[in-house]
């Protein structure tokens, strides 16, 4: 069984090989009680938290009851992969000209609990809700849909699912929630 130190200098190991620098992401491990807990921040947005989540979860190890599914406590490796609250902030201030700009156009535009096509590229789009629906209590949102066209016998139908989902209830919120979705899935062609 690798140490908590071995399991960083690895992690670091493999993001050094894809080109990922210290700078960019950082790996800090401590202990958390009985369990060990490896915290992956990304500072810089370009980094694909894709390709940083596929080499970091190879250490993370949770023991669960085979009877109940609970999570056995101690012996336990938790990996976390997030991206940085200050990058965020950063990546946020520049999207705001256009959360003020979307706020204002689609407010006005759209009813309750109906949404609009602010963005797409490849197979996914981006939709965002800008009312809070009384219905459901649903803040108003922003969500990126993975979109496929499927023709059968019966004839031809789009397969949607939503793959991402965010607040977007102010200028703010909204504003951080379009710098996520561009830093995730390299969408910027907002409309």
């Amino acid at each position: 069984m690798k140490t908590l130190k071995e399991m960083t200098a690895e992690i670091r190991s493999e993001l050094k090989k894809n080109n990922i620098t210290s700078r960019q992401v950082s790996v800090t491990g401590h202990y958390a009680g009985y369990s060990e807990a490896i915290d992956v921040n990304i500072k810089d947005l370009t980094v694909n938290i894709d390709t940083v989540e596929k080499i970091a979860n190879k250490h993370e190890s949770i023991r669960y009851d085979q009877a109940s599914g609970e999570i056995l406590q101690g012996a336990n490796t938790y990996v976390s992969v997030k991206y940085d609250h200050t990058a965020r902030g950063e990546a946020a201030k520049r999207y705001i000209p256009l959360a003020e700009r979307l706020i204002n156009k689609y407010t006005k535009l759209l009813s309750p609990g109906s949404g609009q096509t602010i963005a797409s590229k490849d197979d996914k789009e981006v939709i965002y809700f800008p009312h809070r629906d009384n219905n459901s209590g649903q803040q108003a949102n922003i969500a990126v849909f993975a979109v496929k066209e499927i023709t059968d016998r019966h004839g031809s139908y789009r397969d949607i699912n939503k793959i991402y989902w965010d607040s977007a209830y102010n200028v703010y919120v909204l504003a951080e929630s379009l710098a996520m979705i561009t830093a995730k899935y390299g969408i910027n062609n907002y409309n």
